[in-house]
């Protein structure tokens, strides 16, 4: 198998055709012609271009004979190794620049082209690795441990799981690359996971401001919203709590772009209860009535006046209505559920019954 592609061994040669009149075949360490100005030329043995090869030097051909023309075969290398020829036909003093300018272009396409291999083989295991970070239930073992070392990743450290939800989907593979390679090129320590063509995770580096580097990823994503876990040791549990995060704050807290799990903890361990409890078939009538009566307004005014702390002036205002309306609603609220928002206990009971209804995947449309 040659050292450079036949493709791009064919591309270079057009090229520099359409510039000079010589004839130029690429010849592979076997001395076959693997690309040529002359397409009936390809694949046939080229015995100066094998010579050239076997003995890494220059060979010339003086006359036509055995399928060659007259001109010059150079070697050019890789690692210090002949690897393949380049074949001008022409006089010897006009054709050893050219063959000289094209060796040295396909000794720097091939080193390129090798180095990109390289480094995307090295992408794919390190995605792999992370992959498998990721589903550990328990802390790593040594070997786990010995593998992350291979790949620069400390898997000993606690971490923080930051999930990426990106509302613009249309480009949202492309700024996660972005932010990967923004990553690496920083030497942050933080390392994304894919998860889907619109939501990654970072593993976030628990040594530095959590907060700097939500202000980065924002910054490389606008308009991201952000589940946070908290920091453990075993990523798994961090990765679970910005998923409960990410979900929980898209329900309760829609206005805002970073949902921390210290803050949705409660309600989290509520939904695992009920699902223990088998409470999620039961219907939701509480919230159902809500949602039949007066469509989304109440459920909206609902939502609103429990992210600001029950404060009717900032809720109005949020609402746009008039402050009497909202005291109308929440009245309404009260008659058709019999439970009043206006008394703490009673909003969290509605507040439960909205996560269960949610849940269930009834939520108010998205905007």
């Amino acid at each position: 198998m040659s050292i450079i592609s036949r493709e791009l061994a064919q591309r270079l040669v057009d090229h520099i055709s359409g510039v000079i009149p010589n004839n130029i075949n690429i010849i592979d360490e076997n001395g076959m012609i693997i690309a040529s100005r002359e397409p009936d030329r390809l694949d046939t043995f080229h015995k100066a271009g094998y010579d050239a090869i076997r003995n890494d030097r220059i060979e010339t051909v003086k006359v036509f004979g055995e399928g060659m023309k007259p001109g010059i075969n150079m070697p050019f290398h890789y690692r210090n190794k002949a690897c393949g020829v380049v074949g001008i036909s022409g006089p010897e003093e006009e054709t050893i620049p050219i063959a000289s300018l094209i060796k040295y272009t396909i000794e720097l396409l091939v080193e390129q082209e090798l180095m990109l291999n390289t480094r995307q083989a090295s992408q794919l295991l390190r995605a792999q690795f992370l992959q498998e970070w990721l589903s550990l239930s328990s802390p790593p073992s040594a070997e786990f441990i010995a593998w992350g070392h291979q790949h620069q990743i400390n898997v000993t450290a606690s971490r923080t799981a930051a999930i990426i939800h990106a509302e613009n989907t249309a480009d949202a593979t492309a700024r996660f690359n972005r932010l990967e390679n923004s990553l690496e090129r920083l030497n942050m320590d933080s390392y994304i996971v894919y998860l889907t063509h619109f939501r990654a995770m970072v593993v976030l580096n628990t040594r530095q401001h959590i907060a700097e580097q939500l202000r980065f990823i924002q910054a490389e994503i606008p308009g991201a919203i952000i589940g946070l876990g908290r920091p453990e040791a075993v990523l798994r549990r961090s990765y679970m709590q910005a998923q409960s995060a990410l979900r929980l704050g898209r329900w309760l807290r829609p206005d805002e772009s970073i949902h921390r799990y210290e803050f949705y903890r409660h309600y989290d361990a509520m939904i695992y209860g009920f699902s223990k409890l088998e409470m999620l078939d039961d219907p939701v009538e509480s919230i159902d009535a809500l949602q039949e009566t007066d469509g989304n307004d109440l459920l909206v005014t609902l939502l609103t006046y429990f992210r600001l702390n029950g404060e009717r002036f900032k809720t109005a205002d949020a609402l746009h209505i008039h402050r009497n309306t909202l005291s109308y609603r929440l009245d309404r609220i009260h008659s058709l559920t019999g439970m009043n928002p206006r008394n703490p206990l009673d909003l969290q009971r509605l507040i439960g019954d909205y996560i269960i209804w949610c849940y269930r995947g009834q939520g108010l449309p998205e905007s």
